[in-house]
Parts: structure tokens; sequence; C-alpha cells
């Protein structure tokens, strides 16, 4: 970049930064707002396209940019929300370099399990910086979060989210439910009024249903599902873009909705930003859930200060029966404020699902292997025999499917007798 060149982006990047800030004094969160209008991609771990360059020139005025994630990770299959305890489901990872250089076989998946426990698992690597394990350890309709680590030439280890070093960041974990399929019992891309309330005392910033207007102050550009419509906070340009919560709390409160299945999960996409202002990285964003009506409320998440509070969609799923009993009287709110000092809040929701899992097991690996040891011999004979004549819709000594134990179950099981393909 030439002198020209560098002139001309800063002054674009100055005068876009002009309406977060007042005073004359210089202090580190402006170096924060630079860096943010420079990024291109929601993720300041990685750096920005000018990164490097803007954090020498504020270096030599005593200013320290964030330190940046060594190691990027990559999930070529997603990260799954639903996990088959039968069948499993194939976590795959690469690990690449961004300031730093990966160790190999370093890639680890960890477990959090709801009683607290965390378990540890070595991914296999099958190529240069590729893992791939296939994980089925969880039971039908427990609910866990799950992050992966891998370790840089340095010694440090970096963990994902989150990017940081030395430990996790709490809270900052993919969700996953064991199951085999899901229904979806409630779902709200927002462009309708489905019923949705909004209260709390704040001065401003009162959440707002409508197409982002994109002020590139902390606000998401555009929506998480793709629908064009979402909520969030006080979606106004006006003002050169002052629209963020200020002074108080603004809260969005779903409709009363049906979750008496035992299996019901609550998902949801996410964006929180309050890393500029006076008070950066002070506030956070609560999301309660109750399964009263309203009557009372239990905590969901608390998002930030720091942890996933520099803007970015983040989807989450969480099983309703850890938190509140099934009922038809479930509700969940999000709350977005600033207290204290003032500081660049801005908050949005999108993506609203209740879903209704279910745990199938598809039985033997193939038909007549009742006792699923993975031949059709003897046994087998035996256990169809002792079920004969019974109604047993589902159960394995019922080949054809039909839902009786009869002569066509036995013909089936005799055609497929020894080893299963």
């Amino acid at each position: 970049m030439t002198p020209d060149e560098a002139n001309f982006y800063m002054g674009d990047l100055y005068v876009n930064m002009i309406p977060l800030h007042s005073g004359g004094s210089i202090q580190q969160d402006i170096l924060i707002d630079i860096l943010t209008l420079d990024d291109n991609d929601g993720n300041l771990n990685n750096g920005s396209p000018n990164y490097f360059e803007i954090a020498a020139g504020f270096a030599v005025h005593g200013f320290d940019a964030p330190e940046l994630s060594g190691l990027d990770f990559g999930f070529p299959n997603g990260t799954p929300s639903v996990i088959s305890p039968f069948d499993g489901v194939d976590f795959a990872m690469n690990v690449s370099g961004l300031s730093l250089q990966p160790v190999p076989n370093t890639g680890t998946l960890y477990i959090a399990r709801s009683n607290g426990t965390v378990e540890t698992i070595a991914m296999p690597q099958v190529a240069n910086s590729q893992y791939l394990l296939s994980f089925s350890d969880i039971e039908c309709d427990e609910a866990v979060g799950y992050y992966f680590s891998a370790e840089a030439t340095t010694g440090d280890v970096f963990y994902w989210p989150g990017g940081q070093t030395s430990v996790p960041t709490p809270n900052a974990r993919f969700s996953g439910i064991g199951a085999t399929g899901e229904t979806i019992a409630f779902e709200d891309d927002f462009q309708t009024d489905t019923g949705w309330t909004v209260s709390g005392a704040a001065v401003d910033g009162q959440w707002d249903r409508g197409v982002p207007v994109g002020c590139d102050r902390g606000d998401p550009p555009s929506d998480a599902d793709g629908s064009g419509i979402c909520f969030l906070t006080d979606n106004s340009s006006a003002s050169n873009c002052n629209s963020d919560v200020d002074d108080g709390q603004t809260i969005l409160t779903s409709p009363t909705l049906d979750a008496s299945a035992p299996g019901s999960v609550i998902s949801y996409s996410r964006w929180f930003n309050n890393v500029a202002g006076a008070s950066p990285n002070q506030d956070t964003m609560l999301v309660q859930v109750s399964g009263d009506g309203g009557l009372s409320w239990v905590g969901l998440e608390v998002v930030g200060p720091v942890a996933e509070a520099d803007g970015g969609w983040y989807q989450k799923e969480f099983l309703v029966s850890t938190y509140v009993p099934n009922s038809t009287n479930f509700r969940i709110r999000f709350i977005a404020q600033d207290t204290g000092e003032g500081s660049v809040v801005e908050a949005a929701v999108d993506g609203v699902r209740l879903l209704a899992t279910e745990c199938i097991d598809d039985g033997p690996s193939c038909p007549g292997d009742v006792d699923a040891n993975g031949s059709v011999d003897f046994s087998d004979l035996v256990s169809l025999l002792s079920a004969w004549g019974s109604s047993c819709t589902g159960c394995p000594e019922d080949v054809d499917g039909s839902g009786t134990v009869e002569f066509s179950d036995l013909v089936g099981l005799l055609s497929a007798f020894g080893p299963c393909p």
C-alpha cells in the first residue's frame, strides 16, 4: 500500500469512526473500532486485511492491538447439533496456520457433559492437519457442549470456538443433543409478527423487527438465516447511526410455545457486540427461559462481556428440560442492556426454532439379525419363534415390518441366514 493509498484508507476509517466517540482524548477502544471497521469477516481473532499496518501505527503511540489467534479451525462437515447415539456422527476438522503453525497429531475434541465433566478425546489425524473422529458415546436426549483444540509449534494451545490460548473460553462451545432426528414444533424467521413483545426501561435502543440497516457500528449487516429480517436493537440510521442500547434494558419476549415433548430443544441465532464506547467489554446479553408462561425465569445464557461479544452470528441449541420442566407454557426472552458507563451495545436475534427430537434405534444392521450380532443365525431363529404370533411393531423379530411376527417373517429370516452384508 502506497503512502497516498494509506492516507486515503485511514481517512475513510476515521470518518466512519467519528460517530462512535466524543471528546478529544485517544483511548484503547479507538484501536478496536478501527480494526472492526477494517475487518471483512466478523472475526478479529484472525486479524483484518490491514491488521499489521494498523497495529504498527498504534504501537508507536503505546497502544497494543489485540493478539491474533495463531491457528485457524475449519469444519468441512459443519458442527452438527444432532448426534445419533446409535450411528454416531463424524467430526471432521482442518487446522491451518495464521500467525503460527500447527503441530501434527494434536487435534482434540472436548465433550462437556450436563453433569459438569469434560471428556477429552484425541482426534486421529487422517492427512496433514486434517482430523476425523466418529463420536457416538451419548445418550438419547442428552445435551452436550463440545469444542476443539490444537497445539502450535510454540507450545501454545488454541481452542475453538473462542480462539483463546491456555484455557478454553467459558461457554464458547457448540451445542449438541443425542437424537436420530427432529421435528419442528415452532419456527420463526421474523417475516411476520408472531406475537413477540418488547419491554424494558432502556432510554434508547429498544428491540425492533426489520431488515438490518447496516450502520457498521457493532450492529449486524444482515440477518442470520437469509430471510432478510430479524429482531435487532434500534434498527435506525438516524443521528449518525447512534442507535445502540442506552441506559437500561430492552427485553424481547416470545409468545407462549408448546415444549411439552420430552426431547424439546430451543434453537436460535444471536448477535452481541459491546467492544466500543466509553466502557467496552463490560455489558452482557442475557437469555432466559420460562416453563410457566413467564411467571418465573431461569438463566439460559450470559453472553459476554468478552466471549462472543464482538459481533458475529452464533447459533445455539439447548435441551429445554435441562432448565425448566417440559410444558405447553414455554417462553424465551433476550435481554440487551447498557449498564454503568455508556458503551456501544448492539444485539440481534434470528431463526428461533423449537424442535422436538426423536431417538429411534433402527435395529439390526440387516433384516433377521434379531440380536444385532452381525449374523442371522440360530439364536435369531429361536428369538423369532419365541415371539411367534405377537404384535410388536418395530421389534426386530418383525422382519417384514407388518406389525405381527408370522410366517413371512420366518421366510425373511431364513432367506437372510448367514453373515450380514
